[in-house]
């Protein structure tokens, strides 16, 4: 029953539930994908760049750098805190 709310279908076995996910597509694929998807991530971009910029950006003393998995590195806990200065 696709159409009925049942939270409680994914709470499955593992072998169902890889099979779930591959047909849950929440912001679509192929033809039918959002049209403002290519548009959005420009705009990520040039907001990224455009902060880059014109900020400074100091690492807060109390962040824990120390990595919390090896194959990818990131800061323990997941978050790194930057404070923003004006140039």
């Amino acid at each position: 029953e696709p159409t009925k709310f049942q939270p409680e279908r994914w709470l499955t076995l593992t072998e169902q539930l890889a099979e779930m996910k591959q047909y849950f597509l929440p912001f679509s694929m192929g033809p039918r994908s959002c049209i403002g998807r290519n548009l959005a991530w420009m705009e990520i971009r040039l907001t990224i760049a455009e902060l880059v910029r014109r900020f400074d950006f100091t690492s807060m003393p109390d962040n824990d750098t120390t990595p919390a998995c090896w194959f990818i590195l990131r800061p323990r806990g997941g978050k790194y805190m930057v404070k923003p200065q004006r140039i």
